[in-house]
């Protein structure tokens, strides 16, 4: 076990454009603790990501803000899902539930491009035109990094 979590850091360290995401997931089937816990690993990348561009969405889309900021979130979810890729994980039975904790690396370069595509999509949902968010846009392409459990 020891060995797969030293793997999993070593992995972070050696590669620059790796994010590391832990979360926990809980059902009565694995497979159920596996998407509650890769479901839980995208919103929490999803809400680092909207306070990465909540400045400059505040700032430029002002009445649109929450409307926008809601619906990046939930494109950047929908994104990111995909790109998790699971490093390892623990699982303990508990009655009749499984608990899983699971980590994930996140290609930074692929979720640069996902959140991208996400604030136009979101831009173009509220009818807002790309130039008045463009400022939006080039903030939703600095680098976001969420802290490991």
């Amino acid at each position: 076990m020891y060995e797969c979590i030293e793997a999993y850091r070593n992995k972070l360290q050696s590669h620059d454009n790796l994010i590391g995401i832990e979360s926990q997931g809980s059902h009565a089937s694995t497979f159920g603790a596996e998407q509650d816990a890769q479901s839980a690993a995208a919103a929490n990348y999803a809400l680092a990501a909207k306070s990465q561009i909540s400045g400059s969405v505040k700032r430029e889309l002002d009445k649109h803000s929450d409307d926008f900021e809601a619906k990046y979130m939930l494109n950047i979810q929908d994104y990111i899902m995909p790109l998790l890729q699971k490093e390892y994980k623990l699982q303990r039975k508990n009655g009749n539930y499984y608990e899983v904790r699971i980590a994930y690396t996140l290609d930074e370069y692929a979720a640069a491009k996902a959140r991208k595509k996400a604030a136009e999509i979101a831009l173009s949902d509220l009818g807002i035109d790309q130039d008045k968010g463009q400022s939006v846009i080039d903030d939703s392409q600095i680098r976001v990094d969420i802290d490991a459990e």
